[in-house]
């Protein structure tokens, strides 16, 4: 699931990069941007969103020291984010309602007018999450795939120039 965040954050990263320079069938790229956007939240909200999803991160398996493990997540998430846990709280209200007010449950009569969260903490979380993981599984993982910044960076270079290949040039 991040690592499927990961994907639409990037690809809708480069569109949002775009969208200014689109003449032609601008309707059609905000489509398909919006669609990323909704992917990428519905993806991170699996993992960040309320603890009743299936795949919420406080369901991983942490072993013996469950507690110590989730707290060790909020350190890294804090630390990766630079939030305090207050902050922090009102980042993830704010994603729970747009997920749930814009992406899942689009509501006629009160329509949401929110601005959209900006993604950039969301990927810090991400990050923060796949390091956690990974330290979680490191004695029984021996192959470690890393959503590093450097990684991240790389196929955004890649995804930017497939992108530029097929929007027509004003």
């Amino acid at each position: 699931m991040v690592s499927l965040f990961y994907a639409e954050q990037l690809i809708l990263q480069n569109f949002s990069n775009k969208m200014d320079s689109l003449t032609h069938s601008r309707a059609f790229w905000e489509s398909v941007r919006n669609g990323h956007l909704k992917l990428a939240t519905i993806a991170w909200c699996r993992v960040f969103g309320a603890n009743r999803e299936h795949l919420h991160w406080k369901k991983a398996p942490t072993g013996d020291n469950a507690e110590m493990a989730k707290q060790d997540f909020c350190d890294r998430l804090l630390l990766k984010t630079g939030f305090t846990p207050e902050q922090w709280d009102t980042y993830h209200d704010e994603m729970l309602a747009f997920r749930n007010k814009y992406v899942v449950h689009f509501d006629l009569i009160e329509r949401f007018n929110a601005p959209v969260p900006c993604f950039e903490p969301a990927l810090k979380v991400a990050y923060a999450y796949q390091e956690w993981v990974r330290d979680l599984l490191k004695a029984v993982w021996r192959v470690h795939p890393t959503l590093s910044p450097l990684y991240y960076e790389q196929c955004r270079a890649e995804a930017f120039s497939v992108i530029n290949s097929h929007i027509p040039k004003g």
